[in-house]
């Protein structure tokens, strides 16, 4: 009994929003596999992620499912909620992969893994994927998690998401996971509002008047041209796809700054995409 295994790494968002992808193959040749016990049925999709028409897993897809979160607690990590937009991306890949006959992360004329994702709904600061050809589930599940990169997708610390996409065809399964970070959709008060949480946490007092800072990041008034009401100001701005902490040069610069008052206002940025977000923020310390 053989399967066929691919898996690609995380393709991610850095604080600078680079991307990073890695990817990597093998083909593996598992053992007569036990069946998997079955944890409670996949949870409601996490936020951020358009509604797909289709919304529950097939029996086979929810055994994927089920089988990674059974990897996961066995591990101590958190379970993976489903993602609908994630499992849309990933039953079109594996429809994709049955009717052209091949395996592939990306087949001629397809998208790339992180722009399906994205056409599909998806919001997320972190994507990956794991492909597979084989007889039956449980194989496939015991080949990837044999396989070290399979592995990793499966048991990623940051991931909180997934999707799963299965076909059949020929008598073989194409079975598609795709893992994400899952990133919410927030408006531009609960930006604001998460990153005067931060800054309070830090010791400095966070005015609740947002105007100026919102109009210096909307740039609708320019830095130099801010109307100096104070003796003093420093300005700072940044974009990350990640508001739960600072990165590093903002970390630094609220570290070193002798201000200890704040303004805070976000925006959306110009040319942000819309399954790969980034938040655009502006903090004003006087």
């Amino acid at each position: 009994m053989k399967i066929r295994c691919i898996f690609r790494g995380a393709a991610t968002i850095g604080a600078l929003l680079g991307i990073f992808i890695s990817t990597a193959a093998s083909q593996d040749q598992p053992p007569n596999s036990p069946r998997i016990s079955r944890p409670p049925s996949a949870s409601s999709a996490p936020s951020g992620s358009r509604r797909s028409s289709r919304q529950q897993p097939s029996e086979t897809e929810q055994f994927f499912f089920d089988a990674a979160n059974h990897e996961r607690a066995a591990q101590g990590l958190s379970q993976l909620k489903w993602d609908n937009a994630l499992a849309a991306a990933a039953r079109k890949h594996a429809a994709l992969m049955a009717n052209e006959g091949d395996m592939a992360h990306q087949l001629p004329g397809e998208p790339t893994l992180a722009q399906r994702a994205s056409d599909a709904g998806a919001r997320f600061s972190r994507v990956a994927e794991n492909i597979a050809v084989g007889p039956d589930p449980s194989s496939i599940h015991i080949g990837w998690m044999d396989s070290p990169g399979h592995r990793a997708n499966i048991l990623g610390a940051k991931y909180n998401a997934l999707g799963v996409g299965v076909v059949e065809a020929d008598g073989q399964l194409y079975a598609v996971e795709d893992f994400s970070t899952a990133v919410e959709a927030l408006s531009i008060e609960q930006q604001e509002e998460k990153v005067a949480a931060m800054l309070k946490a830090r010791g400095f007092r966070v005015t609740e008047d947002r105007s100026e800072a919102r109009s210096v990041c909307s740039g609708k008034a320019h830095i130099d041209n801010v109307p100096d009401i104070r003796t003093s100001m420093q300005i700072l701005q940044y974009e990350t796809p990640d508001l739960s902490n600072f990165n590093a040069e903002m970390d630094r610069k609220l570290r070193a700054s002798t201000f200890r008052h704040a303004a805070v206002g976000a925006c959306n940025p110009k040319d942000a995409d819309k399954g790969l977000p980034r938040f655009h923020v502006v903090v004003l310390l006087y």
